[in-house]
């Protein structure tokens, strides 16, 4: 079976980056430092640059703690608390 997956270690506040990419991706997994704030900005960008497919789900790794705001473009699926982990599903809408 042939993996179907690409890993990208980017600054994804940078747009620039963005329109680059040629694909569009099912699941994308957000990673920022705990104490990022700038969430929504990636969002927006990640929806401008048409990089997640129409079903596809974004997964964003949060400290449980966090009272993010996020764009008002996605929309919250779901919310799972580990240890001193959330991770948050939502598409885009």
């Amino acid at each position: 079976m042939r993996e179907k997956y690409e890993i990208i270690e980017e600054d994804l506040l940078s747009n620039y980056f963005l329109k680059k990419i040629q694909l569009k991706f099912n699941i994308i997994f957000l990673d920022p430092p705990y104490k990022e704030k700038r969430l929504s900005n990636i969002i927006n960008n990640i929806f401008q640059e048409k990089i997640l497919n129409k079903d596809g789900v974004i997964i964003v790794h949060r400290h449980k703690k966090e009272n993010d705001e996020f764009s008002k473009k996605f929309r919250i699926l779901d919310e799972k608390k580990y240890g001193m982990s959330k991770i948050i599903f939502g598409d885009l809408n």
